[in-house]
């Protein structure tokens, strides 16, 4: 999850639906998500206004809400960033211009 020189870590963490396989596992969990929420800054974004977001140098997550599908429900859109597709080549869609 944390790599990198001490200087310059990159953290990168898919927290959802992660659960510790061990004791020790669960502690270390428990201190990430606690040193996580030590540094947490809220954001709250008005409409047509975004945060572009490093994956690499930061982690993030959205609040809880409750959906009421009335179309005025907050709609998440992602985009995503590379400096270069050359590592990604092999996950190209045979047939399309499309990478996954």
């Amino acid at each position: 999850m944390i790599k990198g020189p001490a200087g310059f870590p990159e953290i990168s963490s898919a927290a959802n639906g992660v659960h510790s396989l061990s004791p020790v596992a669960e502690t270390s969990l428990a201190l990430l998500q606690t040193a996580c929420r030590a540094v947490a800054h809220e954001f709250k974004l008005r409409s047509g206004r975004a945060l572009p977001t490093n994956n690499r140098k930061g982690l993030h997550a959205r609040s809880r809400f409750v959906g009421h599908y009335d179309g005025q429900d907050r709609w998440l859109q992602r985009t995503y960033v590379r400096r270069s597709q050359w590592q990604i080549r092999y996950r190209a869609i045979p047939g399309t211009r499309r990478i996954h």
